[in-house]
């Protein structure tokens, strides 16, 4: 059998070669060696085009590439039946059927397995609180701090200043309540607006928690840090959502507020000499927020500045 496929085209060779080996030597006949094989054919062609006699094919040349492209499983499955009939030619072809379903199932596999391992690492950075708010636009938590001790150590260097402005949405969660998280979650999203519209393009707003925000000032002492802050509680204060947009009665608010009204405390500190880390801004940050809260809400106030 050897000696009666030398000088035969290289697809008729394997075709033969698989009558010795069976199905699996025939099922090596998948799209991917097909132009290979077509490479092997032109070699295999005289001159001027013409094709080499080949008795396993039935005489004339190999099937040209116009051929290929038409049918390629076509032609398969007739060499096939020149081969060993109809009925081998159909049981190799379902065989090279389910391979090529099985090649499927694996690729499509390792595409949904890496899929899910891509989502579950984005819904543990979420977790963790990496990836900045999609409903402020602000910086996570995790976020801020780092750049906050970053612009620490930049003002502790070079003796400039830096200012910190803790801000608590007043009365948040009662709005969530009330009327629930989708209407909480657009309070959010009309603040961010707001604030982001009166900041420098090197201030820093990150999202610490639900309704708590923080903002760093670089180079901004206390008065200009106090002055930002009045503004921003006043730009909440003055722009009030639509109730109707919101798909929230006219006549609904909460109590004692007809409105859907929202207000903003403030709690102001910055960097002193001497501070060990950032988070000595922040804790004295903390107590000016709770000084604010204490004394009646919607206020901006400092402590030991």
């Amino acid at each position: 059998m050897g000696e009666a496929v030398v000088g035969l085209p290289g697809r008729c060779k394997r075709l033969r070669a698989g009558a010795q080996e069976g199905v699996e030597g025939v099922l090596i006949m998948d799209e991917k060696r097909l132009s290979q094989e077509q490479e092997e054919d032109r070699s295999s062609r005289g001159p001027e085009g013409l094709g080499n006699v080949c008795d396993v094919c039935g005489g004339g040349r190999a099937p040209g590439d116009e051929e290929l492209a038409e049918d390629p499983r076509g032609l398969m499955r007739r060499k096939l039946a020149s081969l060993w009939g109809e009925e081998k030619a159909q049981e190799l072809c379902q065989a090279l059927a389910r391979r090529r379903a099985e090649r499927r199932r694996t690729v499509e596999q390792d595409f949904l397995g890496g899929l899910e391992v891509g989502l579950a690492i984005i819904e543990e950075e979420m977790g963790r609180g990496v990836l900045a708010d999609p409903l402020t636009g602000a910086l996570s938590k995790v976020q801020f701090m780092e750049a906050a001790e970053r612009e620490f150590l930049r003002a502790r260097r070079h003796g400039v200043p830096l200012a910190l402005l803790l801000m608590d949405l007043d009365r948040f969660k009662q709005i969530n309540l009330r009327f629930g998280r989708a209407v909480g979650d657009e309070v959010l999203r009309h603040v961010g607006i707001l604030w982001r519209r009166c900041m420098r393009g090197e201030d820093v707003m990150g999202r610490l928690d639900g309704e708590e925000f923080a903002v760093l000032l670089p180079e901004t002492d206390l008065a200009g840090a106090l002055s930002l802050g009045e503004r921003l509680r006043c730009l909440v204060e003055s722009c009030p959502l639509d109730k109707g947009a919101l798909g929230v009665a006219a006549s609904d608010g909460l109590p004692g507020d007809e409105d859907l009204s929202v207000t903003v405390s403030v709690g102001v500190a910055v960097f002193r000499d001497g501070d060990p880390s950032f988070r000595a801004v922040m804790g004295r940050g903390d107590r000016a927020l709770s000084r604010a809260m204490r004394q009646g809400m919607n206020r901006v106030e400092s402590y030991g500045d």
